[in-house]
């Protein structure tokens, strides 16, 4: 059976899918038809070293031949060195494998019940328009109508307050409280970035009322912004008066793995004991194994310093752009490869004419299409994608 047909057929409706994609090479993915797309959409984030990169096809064929899976029964070779070295970025603590960014917010949830159950607070402070996962917790603690509508009674426990809005943040803190969560740079709802203000009021009053503070990573973290963290990015010099309590990562530590992780600082961690949280999957030789090497790739071929610099690149073009069709862009923000294109128009409009100039973008919310690019992705291939633009919205100026 052809496999879009068999995709349509026999696969949930769950998204509205455009093309069937066979092969990939760099930036650059192949759909059916052996069209050439060039990709800065990477998965929603995920695929950060672009495609068949050699250092992951190779620790792919050689971990597959030694062990792809053991459980966490067992300690395995590669778990504890990736756990140390993501600890060694972010502080002193411990982490937590999972199989995806909805499972560690999951992490965190927990985390802040078992902090606050002695006083009996549960409550955790989230934001609107936020995103935190699909599983019946985080879809509780996402701060999106549309994600909830249809799964009431959602969890109790998450209350909502506007983003970057610090006296909300103080308002709804009650004895109840145990956390407050929030993204970095909320990405589902158009690139909006935290404000540095917020961020270090946010941690100064979470200590002062004894609550912890929870940084959801998994869009925006992982050298996303040319910072490990994009409160590091944000903050700057001032990154060292900022650690969270907990952080939750997926998407890029993987590289296109199915991985994600939380990290909680060293005073919490004590709070999972044996028996407490756990997961089959989780920590799996073969996913710690490609998770070390996207690191080893990072930091060998400098890619935080390439985020920043095409990132620049990216925000002057489409800047350019927005002069050229001030009428279609309505603004253009984010860092490094965590860039968004606001419209005028629904994206929904606007997604046909970027897949007609070959470039692959995701929609979000807020009018906007995020760029993602890989973090090895050059000069050429952004202004390539600038001009990719530029034709998609020529061609979305024409049909209007």
């Amino acid at each position: 059976m052809n496999p879009t047909i068999a995709y349509d057929e026999y696969v949930l409706h769950t998204a509205n899918r455009s093309l069937t994609l066979l092969h990939g090479q760099g930036a650059t993915v192949f759909d059916d038809k052996n069209r050439p797309y060039l990709d800065f959409g990477t998965g929603i984030a995920v695929s950060c070293l672009g495609h068949d990169h050699p250092a992951l096809a190779e620790v792919y064929a050689r971990q597959s031949r030694r062990l792809i899976h053991c459980s966490n029964l067992y300690r395995n070779e590669h778990a504890g060195a990736l756990a140390e070295r993501l600890v060694g970025l972010l502080g002193p603590g411990k982490i937590f494998y999972s199989n995806s960014g909805a499972e560690a917010n999951e992490g965190l949830i927990k985390a802040a019940r078992l902090f606050g159950k002695d006083r009996g607070a549960f409550e955790i402070v989230c934001t609107k328009d936020s995103f935190h996962g699909r599983t019946m917790a985080t879809l509780s603690a996402t701060g999106q109508e549309k994600v909830q509508a249809g799964f009431a009674p959602l969890v109790p426990g998450f209350v909502h307050v506007p983003y970057n809005d610090l006296e909300a943040v103080r308002a709804a803190i009650t004895p109840r409280t145990a956390a407050v969560l929030i993204e970095g740079i909320q990405g589902e709802s158009g690139i909006l970035p935290a404000d540095p203000e917020y961020l270090l009021g946010l941690r100064a009053l979470t200590r002062e009322k004894n609550v912890l503070l929870f940084i959801d990573a998994i869009q925006c973290g992982h050298f996303r912004t040319g910072a490990y963290q994009s409160f590091q990015r944000i903050l700057g010099e001032r990154a060292a008066e900022f650690r969270p309590d907990g952080l939750s990562m997926a998407k890029s530590l993987g590289g296109g793995f199915p991985i994600g992780a939380f990290w909680l600082d060293e005073r919490l961690a004590p709070l999972f004991t044996v028996g407490s949280h756990n997961t089959t999957y989780g920590g799996s030789p073969l996913g710690t194994a490609v998770a070390g090497a996207v690191l080893d790739v990072i930091e060998r071929e400098g890619l935080a310093a390439n985020v920043r610099a095409r990132g620049e690149e990216l925000l002057s073009g489409l800047r350019a752009l927005q002069g050229k069709h001030g009428g279609l862009v309505a603004g253009v923000r984010g860092f490094g490869a965590l860039v968004g294109l606001q419209l005028a128009a629904e994206p929904a409009q606007a997604m046909p004419h970027f897949l007609e100039a070959g470039l692959l973008v995701v929609p979000a919310g807020n009018k906007t299409v995020r760029y993602l690019p890989p973090y090895n992705v050059t000069a050429a291939e952004v202004a390539d994608a600038l001009a990719r633009t530029d034709a998609a919205l020529a061609k979305l100026a024409a049909a209007a």
